[in-house]
């Protein structure tokens, strides 16, 4: 099956999608077909679009040897997007908010992702529900 792929608005920001995963984009779109398999079987992406800007907050401690570094121990980053997805049952269009924290705790990292159907960057973004999922 051919997808359609279009995450323009998230390639400036690449860099701080790596500190998420090392490959990013396709970790990312991996994630969705995961969520949409288990609420539809044999559910995938046919058409998927970044169309937002990504939101994002970041939060550090100080380098106990270096006061004057900051080291980051968590991220997170919102954005809306819309999608076609198929499934045996046809095709569906959906639009909604994805995000994606990823923080330290100890010396473990954790990772979260959220698919909010129908959500907006004023409930879920920075100034919304990501500002508590980073923490």
């Amino acid at each position: 099956m051919n997808r359609s792929i279009n995450i323009k608005k998230l390639e400036p920001t690449k860099h701080m999608f790596e500190w998420l995963a090392e490959k990013p984009f396709e970790t990312m779109l991996n994630n969705i077909d995961s969520i949409l398999s288990k609420q539809v079987k044999n559910a995938s992406i046919q058409h998927f679009e970044a169309i937002s800007e990504p939101q994002w907050l970041k939060g550090g401690i100080h380098d106990e040897n270096n006061v004057n570094k900051v080291v980051l121990v968590r991220t997170g980053v919102a954005f809306e997007f819309k999608l076609t997805v198929i499934s045996p049952d046809g095709k569906e269009l959906l639009s909604g908010v994805y995000s994606w924290v990823r923080k330290k705790v100890g010396d473990q990292f954790y990772s979260q992702t959220w698919f909010d159907i129908n959500g907006t960057l004023d409930e879920f973004g920075d100034k919304g529900a990501l500002a508590e999922r980073i923490y």
